[in-house]
């Protein structure tokens, strides 16, 4: 009977440290998805100075519109590659 305890309670510390790492995991794919999606708006803003700058003419748009208006798609195109479609 006492090792049956023993067995059960190994068997709990397990389950409880994957519990841990489960969590652990979609934290970390989960901060994943908002750094690659900062990273990719801000490029967007980036780029969107830089051809506000060599247009001989005025944008339709400001660049931090342009930035804005990529949110959706990067955050789309960052959640596919760590979380998956």
């Amino acid at each position: 009977m006492t090792r049956e305890l023993q067995k059960q309670a190994v068997l709990q510390t397990v389950n409880r440290r994957a519990d841990i790492q489960l969590r652990l995991q979609s934290t970390v794919e989960g901060l994943s998805v908002a750094a690659v999606t900062y990273y990719i708006v801000g490029q967007v803003a980036y780029g969107a100075k830089s051809a506000a700058a060599w247009a001989s003419r005025s944008m339709p748009t400001s660049p931090l519109a342009s930035a804005s208006l990529s949110l959706p798609s990067s955050l789309r195109a960052a959640c596919a590659a760590f979380i998956g479609s």
